[in-house]
């Protein structure tokens, strides 16, 4: 019996952890394609899976070798997003190597450098522009911004006439919305053009910043299971030497 289900997932972390959920339970993954997972029900068995970064494109001499390796493993591949392969094994467990890991973590942490990087020119613009209106206020500025004029557009029908009259009413209550969101910030600030580029600016910034944190989260979880495994598998490989030394005494 197959099923589809519809979600989204902004961790790849996340979308493993629901994965596995569905294989305990015995569904079988058979494609994903956007956001879109098409199971088939299978009673009394489970199902592992794992998402990795490949580092490399899955059509590649360096994809086919890395994927007959796993095969010895009983571990497959059936789907690809990008450079993102999922695995699967029945009946077993997938272990990822630390270096594995690392790979995962990569594209998070890149992303997270991007974002954060037009996070901070975002900032230096909204502070460059705090001090305009300071540099204003000093020397007497008392033109109309951006944001009175949009204020007095949406007032005396500037934008009625021609083609815009069709969604006039649309217009109406977007300028409306528009003049509340601008409210907010000339209630702070007051009112220049300056004001405009920060209402425009900070919640761009903002967003950034927050999703830069949330793919450096994301970054530094892989690590974190990078160096978990490196230690596990240190570890086994000593439980492994004193077994040997001991027979090898014996």
């Amino acid at each position: 019996m197959n099923s589809s289900v519809f979600k989204i997932f902004f961790s790849k972390i996340s979308e493993e952890k629901w994965l596995n959920t569905m294989g305990e339970q015995g569904y079988s993954l058979t494609s994903v394609k956007d956001s879109k997972y098409t199971f088939t029900k299978h009673e009394g068995k489970k199902f592992n899976y794992s998402i990795q970064q490949l580092g490399f494109s899955p059509n590649s001499e360096d994809a086919m070798k890395y994927f007959k390796s796993l095969e010895k493993e009983g571990i497959k591949p059936f789907a690809f997003s990008g450079n993102w392969a999922y695995f699967a094994k029945d009946d077993g467990v997938i272990t990822p190597s630390a270096e594995s890991y690392k790979k995962n973590s990569i594209p998070y942490f890149w992303r997270a450098l991007y974002m954060l990087f037009f996070a901070i020119c975002g900032s230096v613009v909204c502070g460059y522009q705090i001090f305009a209106i300071g540099f204003l206020e000093r020397v007497g500025y008392e033109g109309k911004g951006f944001i009175q004029k949009t204020f007095e557009l949406s007032k005396d029908g500037g934008l009625r006439d021609g083609v815009v009259n069709i969604l006039k009413g649309f217009g109406n209550a977007f300028f409306k919305l528009l003049n509340a969101y601008f409210k907010i910030w000339t209630n702070i600030f007051g009112n220049s053009d300056a004001v405009a580029v920060i209402s425009i600016v900070a919640p761009i910034t903002i967003l950034l910043l927050i999703f830069g944190a949330l793919n450096l989260q994301r970054y530094f979880s892989y690590r974190s299971l990078a160096y978990k495994s490196k230690n596990s598998a240190d570890a086994s490989s000593e439980e492994i030497g004193d077994i040997i030394d001991a027979k090898q005494n014996v």
